[in-house]
């Protein structure tokens, strides 16, 4: 079975334990880069990347990041 290239919003929302809306926040605000491919895709890679990136960061609030 081949990984998946390409999540939905709602299985990034499901991978990260969160829910759709915060995660359109995450791309509104430009912290997740994504795909407009008729509804937004995040590339795993991408979303690894994101992970990586904010470790020991507090995003509760996209527009205010900050350390932990």
């Amino acid at each position: 079975m081949m990984n998946k290239i390409l999540y939905t919003v709602k299985e990034v929302a499901e991978i990260m334990h969160t829910n759709t809306t915060y995660v359109y926040k995450l791309i509104s605000t430009g912290l997740l880069p994504a795909l407009k491919l008729g509804s937004f895709k995040i590339r795993h890679e991408t979303l690894m990347n994101f992970l990586e990136q904010y470790e020991g960061k507090d995003l509760t609030n996209p527009e205010n990041v900050t350390s932990i």
